[in-house]
């Protein structure tokens, strides 16, 4: 599933990468893109993509409903046996795509982390540090990196849908799939920089809404069940 919000630029390398990522691996896949709202040419360009390709069908959003949103509404749509997702401002490199592949069936969860976080602003590494750290702190967890492009098994993803639609959401279900016992395995890869555009992961309400739903499910998942028990 690639979301895509405003990505004019940077869409049609997303899913040649993605191509090149899946070639040699399977036949059997699908490419669901999600206009999420674009106020640009997004969504021309991605009916123009499926047109040309018998892979990719689109799904258009009037208004940004965020990536948690459609992280959930792919699901709902997905048709084959595993699901993540690929953001379309073609960071995600085809190589990487390719690793991951590789590594499906050996565990429940495959997860990618980044190798050369250096590319990315110093705040940013700050922010996305001290979110990591704090959440193996807080669920007793040794995870590399939890915002990434994973590859779940659709029905035991199914089991754990997040109830954030905000930047936590993937976060939210790694942690219930793997307090419940799911295996995983990790992949790093390094990632490349954006063509064109910028990310809204860190605008200060969205850090905030991540924060929330964190604590949230520490109260639910560690806090609660103590308290209940005694």
């Amino acid at each position: 599933m690639v979301p895509s919000l405003n990505e004019e630029e940077n869409l049609e390398d997303t899913i040649d990468e993605i191509k090149s990522g899946i070639k040699g691996t399977t036949n059997s896949y699908e490419v669901i893109i999600f206009n999420d709202g674009s106020t640009d040419s997004t969504g021309k360009i991605a009916e123009k993509i499926a047109q040309k390709d018998k892979h990719v069908t689109v799904f258009h959003n009037k208004t940004p409903r965020g990536m948690g949103f459609c992280y959930r509404e792919g699901l709902k749509k997905a048709k084959f046996e595993y699901y993540m997702y690929i953001p379309g401002d073609n960071q995600f490199p085809g190589k990487a795509l390719k690793k991951m592949l590789l590594e499906v069936g050996k565990a429940d969860i495959v997860i990618p982390y980044v190798t050369n976080m250096n590319i990315r602003p110093v705040l940013r590494q700050l922010l996305s540090a001290t979110f990591t750290h704090s959440i193996n702190m807080l669920f007793g967890l040794n995870i590399s990196y939890y915002n990434g492009t994973v590859i779940h098994k659709k029905k035991l993803l199914e089991t754990a849908l997040p109830k954030t639609h905000g930047h936590a959401y993937q976060a939210e279900i790694l942690i219930r799939l793997i307090k419940r016992g799911a295996s995983y395995t990790e992949v790093g890869y390094n990632m490349v920089e954006r063509y064109a555009g910028s990310t809204s992961a860190f605008k200060l309400k969205n850090v905030k809404s991540v924060f929330r739903s964190i604590l949230s499910l520490f109260w639910e998942l560690q806090l609660k069940p103590k308290i209940n028990y005694r």
